[in-house]
């Protein structure tokens, strides 16, 4: 975080809401180090406890905040992974990129994308109503289904921690080897997607710029729509592009 543009460095720091009020120190990596990790015990290979999250953010230029969270491990031994989040406001001049890829080469994440939401992906209404037996059962008809990955991706999550799922692309998307299959790197680049091998893994580019998600969105949602082709539709859990089915 603190390698990357200064305009997205923290302003405060903490493991919740009132600590991001106390305006605890956060100007270099050491003032951060005593939350890191708080909570967790027995480090080996697996924590044994959940460790508690770390969030930041800033309330000058970008505007921007995110969190990291730490694998864990549930009381039933069931894996909770660990992830990186960050939101911000769009600038051209600010390289997003760069801690993208920092961060990819440091995890190697089973996915990560890195996007411009805009109107097209927020405009839609993704709410439904949902009855107490319906939860009860956790029914959900395939509008649903739909309507929570939108809402998820739009958050930048891949929807609830422990039922992860790829539900779409980004502009730029990270994913290991074995997502990416033999021939596909070669049927992504012949429909224009930029393939990168990268930290034992692929970055995959739809587009010149993030820039252009906004300035023309319907290009990349068709180039999304091929690329998804490419790599297998029923990988991903939204079916459909916004300006591609009105």
């Amino acid at each position: 975080m603190y390698d990357a543009d200064p305009r997205l460095h923290p302003e405060r720091v903490g493991l919740n809401d009132t600590d991001l009020r106390k305006k605890l120190p956060c100007d270099t990596v050491e003032d951060v180090k005593p939350l890191w990790a708080v909570g967790a015990e027995d480090w080996g290979e697996q924590p044994e406890s959940v460790a508690s999250d770390l969030h930041w953010r800033r309330a000058k230029p970008l505007q921007a905040r995110g969190a990291f969270g730490h694998l864990g491990k549930t009381l039933k031994g069931n894996l909770l992974p660990a992830f990186v989040r960050l939101t911000c406001n769009y600038r051209p001049d600010v390289d997003l990129l760069q801690p993208f890829k920092a961060w990819c080469r440091l995890y190697k994440p089973t996915q990560a994308y890195l996007h411009y939401v805009g109107a097209p992906e927020l405009e839609p209404d993704y709410s439904y109503t949902i009855t107490p037996e319906q939860i009860k059962s956790g029914y959900r008809s395939p509008e649903m289904v739909q309507k929570d990955a939108w809402s998820s991706f739009i958050r930048g999550t891949f929807g609830p921690l422990r039922r992860q799922k790829t539900l779409n692309l980004g502009w730029v998307n990270y994913f290991p080897k074995e997502f990416v299959q033999n021939g596909m790197p070669e049927e992504l680049e012949a429909i224009g997607v930029t393939v990168e091998p990268f930290a034992e893994g692929y970055i995959l580019q739809l587009g010149p710029s993030l820039g252009d998600v906004k300035t023309d969105f319907r290009t990349f949602s068709e180039l999304r729509h091929q690329a998804k082709g490419v790599l297998g539709r029923e990988r991903f859990v939204i079916e459909e592009e916004p300006l591609l089915t009105g």
